[in-house]
């Protein structure tokens, strides 16, 4: 990603404390890379408006922190001290918002991914979903771009709410287990056959009846064998 030259010193004429606040900020800023001509202008503009009302705030001090005065015909009004204070406190407030609304930008993701990973998609959020090297399907952190997450269909797996094998492109597949009536119970057997009637490896059939925490969906339909002549599993390819 293209940014600009980030400049290394603070605009002419900030007092010390400004100049330091510029260039916490523009660092901030740059490891964000988001630092352009405008993002320049603004953080010079509130590095000005910070030494302004720090100005505002010293000479309305001075005079004692006068709240009104008498005007020009007699009459009472606020005092000029007073008023330009606020206005410096009301500029530098709304710059500061401007500053902290950049800042909720995130960082450009990374371009690569892990080492012999492949790249199946991308998120509408427009990370990438991979199938690592270890045949995990992952996708990329929302917070955080550098952190690659298993998917929820990895996450159900490792939790025995599904089915799981590697299809002939290598890809993971996913189907939901065999339903079981209520009341009922679900053998080895059972779970075998119902695979072999659908398709599933037995590998994997057995695989999911071993888990220690499997799931099984329930069906209230005792009239009919739904082990053995059920509706087949929904099956989803991870790509």
């Amino acid at each position: 990603m293209h940014t600009d030259a980030t400049p290394k010193v603070a605009p002419d004429g900030l007092s010390d404390e400004a100049g330091e606040l510029w260039a916490e900020r523009m660092a901030e800023f740059a490891k964000l890379g988001t630092v352009r001509a405008p993002l320049r202008d603004l953080v010079d503009g509130w590095a000005r408006a910070w030494d302004a009302q720090r100005a505002a705030e010293a000479a309305w001090d001075s005079a004692g922190r006068p709240e009104s005065e008498e005007g020009s015909m007699g009459q009472e009004r606020r005092h000029h001290l007073a008023v330009a204070r606020e206005r410096a406190d009301r500029h530098l407030d709304a710059l500061s918002s401007r500053l902290e609304r950049a800042g909720f930008r995130r960082p450009p993701r990374p371009q690569g991914v892990p080492d012999g990973a492949r790249v199946l998609r991308r998120l509408v959020s427009g990370g990438k979903v991979i199938l690592d090297r270890d045949g995990r399907v992952r996708h990329q952190g929302v917070l955080d771009a550098d952190e690659w997450c298993l998917t929820w269909q990895e996450l159900m797996y490792d939790h025995g709410r599904v089915i799981r094998w590697v299809g002939e492109d290598g890809l993971p597949v996913v189907c939901d287990p065999p339903p079981l009536r209520v009341n009922g119970r679900l053998d080895r057997d059972e779970v075998l056959e119902w695979a072999r009637l659908r398709d599933v490896p037995e590998a994997a059939a057995i695989e999911w009846y071993e888990h220690p925490s499997r799931r099984i969906r329930l069906t209230c339909r005792d009239d009919v064998d739904v082990v053995r002549h059920g509706l087949e599993g929904f099956r989803v390819r991870a790509a």
